[in-house]
């Protein structure tokens, strides 16, 4: 395993490297966690089944990642666009979400309205007010009237369109994003539109539900989108928008920096456009999948805890067959007396 991953796992689980780097040749050759744990202590320096456990974890998200780091690499190389700096930020990150970030102004994408306003040759005026410096974004957009650009108006709503994706791919105001939506979020369900009136649904105690995300049970969030999954209901992400807005625009201009009225009045009008059309969709969709993703684990880790009992259990049974009978038939009595004082 990469060094970088290594260092990451030992940090994250308070354990030597030379532990984590000993477990995963193991995990690769195919030995079990139970095995690892009980039979090769002296090459894991005795990590229990749940440590181990977490290597595994770990081991099979990074080898994922590793996966999409190449495909990433691949695509922005293709393109051409691949710079040093890129590169080694790409090769040393650790998060799949970061990852992404990065990769997401190369993304190829649909036709949107940006690209569309890029075709029209409006971009140079979009960086022109994006970067504060004209005073009457009137005046400059004068410059890119065309047959295809009839009117300021026109160029001027292009190059917001632009700015708005520009500042949808910020990867500062995302990751802001999803700190607030996951301390701040409001999960919120109703019964799903398709669903018949008279429908006598399980999930009838959610049709109308409101709840914080950051403090709310993990049995009752995976009601929520077992629910949405069986289409019984319909599940969203809700947040105070000002906030988030208020956010974009601490990003966007930082204290002391000047900007003029007309300017920014542009700009504003890009930040609301790109909140409510781009970037709400995309982090309300990351941090619901972010939620799946963590119930899925912890689901695994107690299915793999369930393994680990299990084999225990077969393994006590062949060690000791007659004493397991004992065992057995000790609980079935224990059983019938139950029944029988009933």
């Amino acid at each position: 395993m990469n060094k970088l991953y290594i260092d990451f796992i030992s940090k994250e689980l308070s354990i030597h490297n030379w532990q984590v780097e000993h477990c995963t040749e193991l995990l690769e050759e195919g030995a079990t966690i139970p095995f690892i744990s009980r039979y090769r202590k002296e090459r894991t320096g005795s990590l229990d089944e749940v440590l181990v456990s977490q290597i595994k974890h770990y081991h099979s998200r990074f080898s994922e990642l590793d996966k999409r780091k190449k495909a990433v690499l691949s695509s922005i190389e293709e393109q051409g666009k691949l710079s040093k700096e890129l590169e080694v930020e790409i090769s040393t990150c650790v998060d799949q979400q970061k990852l992404e970030d990065l990769y997401l102004p190369y993304r190829p994408k649909r036709k949107t309205k940006a690209s569309v306003a890029k075709e029209r040759g409006l971009e140079p005026l979009a960086l022109t007010v994006f970067s504060f410096k004209t005073e009457d974004p009137y005046y400059d957009a004068e410059k890119y009237l065309s047959e295809d650009v009839k009117s300021l108006d026109e160029a001027l709503s292009g190059a917001r369109d632009i700015i708005a994706e520009w500042i949808s791919e910020n990867i500062k105001i995302r990751e802001l994003l999803r700190e607030q939506y996951l301390k701040f979020g409001k999960l919120t369900a109703k019964k799903h539109k398709d669903l018949a009136d008279n429908n006598e649904s399980k999930y009838s105690n959610y049709f109308s539900f409101t709840g914080s995300l950051n403090n709310m049970p993990a049995h009752r969030v995976l009601a929520l989108l077992r629910g949405e999954r069986e289409g019984a209901l319909s599940v969203k992400l809700e947040i105070d928008s000002l906030y988030s807005i208020g956010y974009i625009r601490n990003v966007l201009f930082p204290n002391g920096v000047r900007v003029s009225k007309k300017c920014r009045e542009q700009i504003e009008e890009a930040i609301d456009d790109s909140y409510k059309r781009l970037l709400h969709p995309s982090i309300e969709n990351e941090t619901l999948n972010s939620a799946k993703e963590s119930l899925s684990s912890v689901e695994g880790t107690v299915t793999e805890k369930a393994k680990v009992v299990a084999e225990r259990t077969d393994e006590f049974v062949h060690r000791n067959p007659w004493e397991a009978v004992g065992v057995a038939a000790g609980i079935g009595l224990l059983v019938g007396l139950f029944i029988r004082r009933r």
